[in-house]
């Protein structure tokens, strides 16, 4: 095998137990998440006091609760994938 497959074979694998693509992802979310709660609460805030009805409490609510949701699936994503670190033959 040549030297540069089995340099990429090795940075795979690393690549693949330091788990760089769902972290990647989680910190994508994380920053999307930080962003839209600031802009979602710089919005509500510049609000007159009037305006601040039940609909507009209930849409940033509810954005806010959606985007939430959906960490779920990143979470889940980061905590089930990956290389189990299992000596084999043992369980």
């Amino acid at each position: 095998m040549p030297v540069w497959k089995q340099r990429c074979l090795h940075l795979a694998e690393c690549a693949d137990a330091w788990r760089l693509a769902p972290r990647a992802l989680l910190i994508a979310y994380w920053s999307l998440v930080y962003d839209v709660t600031d802009r979602l609460l710089v919005w509500y805030m510049s609000l007159p006091a009037l305006e601040r009805t039940a609909e507009a409490s209930g849409m940033a609510f509810g954005i806010f609760t959606a985007l939430l949701g959906l960490g779920t699936i990143f979470m889940n994503a980061y905590i089930k994938t990956g290389r189990k670190w299992t000596v084999q033959g043992e369980q």
